[in-house]
């Protein structure tokens, strides 16, 4: 294959990224109080510089917050998304309460889940997902702009699906503003169906697709993908969000592309559908 060696090695380089993380998250009990806290390691500030570099390098069109900034806006974001109160805790630490449900990719790959389960957890994450693109705030740099997430995959999204309920999590990264805000958000929609399509099977793809556009209706962002789907190689960065083997990454193009030709108001399915 003539692009196998090289599809490889992003693939691998992207595996190698998911795993330095700048930021750990761990769960926490204290006097009674349950929840979970964030927080950077010693070592974090010295990370994130080259990583930002790498990431440039790549044309990701994301970058890493530096830590205060990073703090600030996670506690904006819970707080102006999903109501939750994030606190400061040190310089480095983050304290939040805890997250009723369960984080969407242990759902997507659980042999105990039946399909209709998974595909209602991967339609609230869709939905809460493009609510959230809804709201306008104010960023890093001092100005407002709607809500991207810059690391949208299945592994940062809580799934309450008793409740109906989907909190995304985890806004340490953050896209690039000289993008458009279709570029933005429909990266997110492309994170999302990415990591969920690397839990399952190639059967599932065409479901995944289905269960996350029906939420989708911006023609711009739809727009955006598809050029996504006509691409056809994706970069390092992507690999970490969502690591397929080649012939996966082209069934799911194919895939994504004919779901966006084929958009119906009334076309619902479900993750037990073929691709």
């Amino acid at each position: 294959m003539r692009f196998g060696l090289p599809y490889r090695f992003r693939r691998a380089l992207g595996m190698l990224l998911r795993h330095a993380r700048t930021c750990r998250t761990r769960p926490r009990r204290n006097e009674g109080e349950v929840g979970f806290t964030r927080a950077r390691p010693w070592y974090g500030a010295c990370l994130i510089p080259p990583a930002n570099w790498y990431l440039r390098w790549l044309s990701t069109g994301v970058s890493i917050l530096p830590t205060r900034q990073w703090l600030d806006w996670e506690c904006r974001l819970h707080a102006e998304l999903s109501g939750l109160i994030a606190q400061r805790a040190g310089r480095r630490h983050l304290l939040l309460p805890q997250i009723e449900g369960e984080v969407l990719a242990a759902i997507l790959s659980s042999p105990a889940k039946d399909v209709q389960h998974k595909d209602r957890a991967l339609r609230l994450a869709a939905a809460a997902l493009v609510q959230a693109h809804q709201h306008s705030v104010l960023c890093p740099d001092g100005a407002f702009r709607p809500f991207s997430h810059g690391d949208a995959t299945a592994r940062n999204v809580i799934c309450e699906v008793g409740g109906g309920r989907a909190t995304w999590i985890d806004f340490e990264t953050i896209h690039d503003p000289r993008h458009t805000v279709a570029w933005r958000q429909a990266d997110d929609i492309r994170a999302l169906i990415w990591s969920a399509a690397e839990t399952t099977g190639a059967d599932a793809y065409g479901a995944i697709c289905n269960a996350v556009l029906d939420s989708v209706s911006d023609a711009a962002i739809l727009s955006e993908l598809g050029r996504v789907a006509a691409s056809g190689w994706p970069n390092v960065y992507h690999f970490a969000q969502g690591s397929l083997s080649l012939v996966q990454h082209r069934r799911l193009c194919n895939v994504l592309a004919l779901a966006l030709a084929e958009r119906r108001p009334q076309g619902v399915c479900t993750l037990s559908g073929n691709a």
